[in-house]
This record gives structure tokens, sequence and C-alpha cells, in this order.
């Protein structure tokens, strides 16, 4: 059976996580934008580029959305939750722009993106020494995905872009968000 395009929701501990801060430095350096204490986007910065030309494409008949069925330890209070698109070889094509108060924001969010992805509206941007490149898509002029990476060449950049689309037309939600705590990560490093 072949895996196809899918969003992967996944929790964190607490606001205060580590590995937070680098899903919200991305998130500024790529859409330009200062995200508020509740992790939605405070106000946008300047545009940042211009819309590229037939990248939007026609969505197929609706299809059913996954649920994220998520454990929640009721001791930690909220946990705050990202979401990203997965391609079928499980790389992250691109990432939520936010960061939501729990799973279940974070699962409406990935869902209204998929209901209406002719909604978004691509933008290329380059970062501030002009060497890498990006991109992110809009909604009602908020960002609301950005790219899961920087690209060195224009020729990447846009083909990872188109990869992106391609998959939003065809993707679903995880039935369960993945969990991120730093317990479960590597130790401090000598």
């Amino acid at each position: 059976m072949a895996s196809a395009a899918r969003i992967v929701v996944t929790t964190f501990d607490s606001v205060a996580s580590p590995k937070i801060t680098p899903w919200r430095e991305h998130s500024s350096r790529v859409a330009g934008v200062v995200l508020g204490v509740d992790g939605r986007p405070a106000r946008p910065l300047a545009e940042l580029g211009p819309t590229p030309a037939g990248l939007a494409g026609d969505r197929p008949a609706p299809r059913p959305n996954g649920i994220a069925r998520v454990v929640i330890d009721a001791d930690r209070g909220a946990q705050p939750a990202v979401w990203h698109l997965a391609g079928s070889n499980h790389r992250m094509l691109a990432r939520s722009v936010a960061v939501f108060e729990s799973a279940a924001a974070a699962v409406a969010d990935a869902t209204a993106v998929l209901a209406d992805v002719t909604a978004l509206d691509p933008r290329l941007v380059r970062d501030l020494n002009g060497s890498a490149l990006g991109w992110f898509l809009r909604r009602d002029d908020e960002p609301v995905i950005a790219c899961a990476r920087w690209y060195s060449t224009d020729r990447d950049r846009r083909k990872s872009l188109l990869a992106a689309l391609e998959a939003l037309v065809i993707a679903t939600v995880a039935p369960v968000a993945r969990v991120s705590h730093p317990q479960l990560g590597r130790g401090a490093r000598v």
C-alpha cells in the first residue's frame, strides 16, 4: 500500500519548550511574521515577493479528513502544537507558520487549509542576506504555511513550492499527533 501526503501534528511539553523556538524563528525569517504570545501572527512585515504564476491547482472532489487523536496529560496544562505537510516519502514539505495552543487548534487550521487550497496565495522570498531562497503561502493576506527549509537555487525553491502545492491537494490529516518532549531528544552535546 503506497503512502500519501499527510498533515502531521506535533505537540510540545509547554510554550517554553526549546523545540518551539526554531519553529518560531523560521516562521519569522521566511514569512516575515512576528508571532504573538499565543503563537498566532501578531503582525505581518513587508511584502517580500511576487506571486509566482501558474502555481495554484484545482482541488479534486472532497475527501474525508482525519481527526488527530491526542493523549494530553492533564497535569501538564496546555500543550502547544504545530503541523507540517509530509510527502509520501515522509519528508517535510512545508510547515505551519503559527504555533497553536492545542493539537485540536492545529488540526482545525490544517483542515481549513486543506478545504480551500485554491485560496492560498504563494509568495517567493529571500533571507536578509539575499543568499537563501524560500516561499510561503498566504490566506486572506495572512501567512499560514512556510517552506520547510531554505534553498540555494531558484529552481529548487520553485520545485519545492510545486511539490507542496501538489501534496496539499491530496493530503489528509494524520490520525495521531506526535509528541515532542525534551526528555525524548538527545542529551547535551559536549
